[in-house]
């Protein structure tokens, strides 16, 4: 990757926000975002949103040679799950889904979490600066009372335009209690799912600002797991099970993409 730059200093706004409404569709490269129910009346999900914020610098001021195209330098890089995106919970929560003999919703119960929840986000290598600390990240809001880390590692993948690259895959550790009440599903009202409890995060990267930002083809990639080894980005998934007898599988992503994000301007 090569990067040509020049002093420009006009600033723009790059945002994606990802609302995780449904599961992924099931095929055979995406597991579905719940197991059967051990009682087939009751179904329950689990439902998480990221939001990701990118500024640069100037007017094509740089030329990007794994995309093959002129782009922007970063000045900032952030994300968050508390920003309001579709009518996913800010933060994550466990929901009621309607009972499969259509006669409601099924009831609210204890759901437990076999592991803790890990939030895994993987960006092109190379965009955050690792010269000023191991991960080079910043959290805000108090947040780094509800999560650790993260912890870095780079893994090879190739977006859904083909392109294959590196990517340093950052990961977070929730450390909230691992049991609460299940939560009312809001999606019919158009509005949101109570979140549970400490389950906010927030912060920013120390960004490498050599780094050239070609507008519209800068992927990223986000999942939340619970106690899956997350190696390969797309899985494999940690467990929840309710009091009631449901057990399913801890992950959301984009129903359309399978968690990539691409980054566009405003």
């Amino acid at each position: 990757m090569t990067n040509e730059q020049s002093r420009s200093i006009d600033r723009r706004t790059v945002t994606a926000g990802m609302a995780w409404a449904v599961p992924a569709v099931a095929t055979a490269a995406a597991a579905p975002a719940f197991a059967a129910s051990q009682d087939p009346t009751h179904c329950y999900r689990f439902r998480g949103s990221v939001f990701s914020r990118v500024e640069s610098w100037g007017e094509q001021s740089c030329y990007n040679g794994t995309y093959g195209g002129h782009g922007f330098p970063l000045a900032d890089l952030r994300f968050d799950n508390q920003t309001p995106v579709g009518t996913s919970p800010l933060g994550f929560s466990i929901v009621e889904m309607p009972l499969s003999d259509g006669s409601g919703q099924s009831e609210r119960t204890l759901a437990t979490l076999d592991s803790p929840v890990e939030f895994v986000i993987a960006y092109p290598a190379g965009m955050v600066d690792m010269s000023r600390g191991v991960n080079g990240f910043t959290f805000s809001n108090g947040t780094d009372a509800n999560w650790s880390g993260p912890s870095c590692r780079q893994s090879t993948a190739t977006d859904p335009r083909g392109v294959t690259q590196t990517y340093d895959v950052f990961t977070f550790t929730w450390s909230g209690s691992l049991t609460q009440e299940t939560v009312e599903d809001q999606t019919d009202a158009g509005t949101r799912p109570i979140s549970w409890s400490d389950t906010a995060l927030s912060g920013s990267w120390n960004v490498n600002t050599g780094y050239c930002f070609v507008d519209d083809s800068e992927y990223v990639f986000s999942n939340y797991y619970a106690g899956g080894t997350a190696e390969q980005l797309n899985g494999p998934f940690g467990t929840f099970t309710t009091a009631n007898g449901f057990a399913g599988e801890v992950v959301s992503n984009s129903p359309s993409t399978g968690g990539w994000i691409l980054l566009q301007r405003d």
